[in-house]
């Protein structure tokens, strides 16, 4: 699912995510823009967050959102309504892409990816260990209606691109500017502490408010826990219509991974276990140097166990750190296209581990 970590970004700026890690809210998600599904630990860094310094999101808008999504957890709706058509069967001799970035779905007409308004429920199952240790953990969620022009694209400087990855340098320049939508509440079966679970429309932003008993909650969901996701869909006075919908989300646990040392100028090999689950692997090399640098390598690659990042890539990391860390998130998503609306949905689900 090309460049869903990128669009991340974008849509997480100023959202926290719901869960915590060691009595810590978790962040949003950071690095939105890349050419697969998101980490939530790094929301204006990674994904989620573990709590430590890699928090980059501004959550202050979100801090003090009010409980008034509880009545929206019994909400009566069509299943399966807007299926999963991705172009109409007479569109003619359009080459319809096969896999447009997330956030964007292809023209009816051109067959081009245009960024359209999106609903992304995104979960995400994190471990991260310093220095071998588990430091913390947490399995969070964030619901979040949305678009932006920025879909696909980092703001960060490029300093070099791969065949599977991309070297970036300083963070995001500028915010991406988002336009918020209500895509009509939804509800969630399946999570704890509350269940079912019902989230509303945010006045503060893109990402939707969730009960107010998920906030400080480590876990939300159990280990490779199906998840219920339910959606009344929008009614005729807000201006972008998304459908209602009734589908199953299956979550996905953490799969430990080795790396070799970060040396720049050789080539790192990383191993790790694959999911039949997931379809996508994510992984991140970041580096802050002694000089205030900071480097980043992004690779999005198949969920085949091992991967080598190139020597003429690894080169552009401070050999002098103050401080790195190495990412590994497997991801799997599920793209609803309706017919009858120029929207997208997605149900996204990844687990993550960290090592610093």
């Amino acid at each position: 699912m090309r460049d869903k970590m990128w669009w991340m970004a974008a849509v997480l700026s100023g959202a926290v995510m719901v869960a915590g890690c060691g009595g810590d809210e978790v962040q949003g998600h950071d690095d939105a823009g890349g050419d697969d599904v998101g980490d939530v630990s790094d929301a204006g860094d990674t994904g989620v967050d573990d709590g430590g310094d890699d928090a980059d999101v501004d959550a202050d808008a979100d801090a003090d959102i009010e409980d008034d999504a509880g009545a929206d957890a019994d909400v009566d709706v069509e299943e399966d309504a807007g299926a999963d058509a991705d172009v109409d069967d007479d569109a003619g001799d359009v080459v319809v892409p096969d896999d447009c970035p997330s956030g964007q779905r292809a023209n009816k007409t051109s067959g081009e990816c245009e960024v359209v308004p999106t609903l992304l429920v995104y979960t995400q199952d994190l471990k991260s260990y310093v220095d071998g240790e588990l430091a913390s953990e947490m399995r969070g969620m964030l619901v979040c209606a949305s678009a932006s022009e920025n879909n696909g694209s980092l703001p960060r400087v490029a300093l070099a691109q791969g065949e599977r990855c991309r070297v970036y340098g300083e963070g995001l320049s500028e915010p991406p500017e988002v336009t918020a939508y209500n895509a009509g509440p939804i509800t969630v079966f399946g999570v704890n502490p509350i269940n079912p679970a019902a989230f509303s429309p945010s006045e503060f932003g893109s990402c939707y408010q969730p009960p107010s008993e998920f906030f400080g909650q480590q876990f939300v969901f159990d280990p490779e826990a199906e998840l219920r996701v339910v959606s009344a869909g929008t009614d005729a006075e807000v201006e972008v219509q998304f459908p209602a919908f009734d589908r199953t989300l299956q979550t996905i646990a953490p799969a430990d991974f080795t790396h070799d040392p970060i040396a720049p100028g050789e080539e790192m090999v990383l191993s790790w276990t694959p999911n039949a689950d997931a379809s996508e692997v994510r992984i991140d090399v970041d580096a802050s140097g002694a000089d205030g640098t900071s480097v980043r390598i992004v690779c999005e690659v198949a969920d085949n166990g091992r991967y080598v990042i190139p020597a003429e890539l690894t080169a552009y990391l401070p050999e002098e750190r103050t401080s790195d860390y190495v990412y590994l998130e497997q991801s799997h998503t599920e793209r609803i296209e309706p017919e009858d609306s120029n929207v997208l949905i997605m149900l996204s689900a990844g687990a993550a581990v960290r090592k610093r």
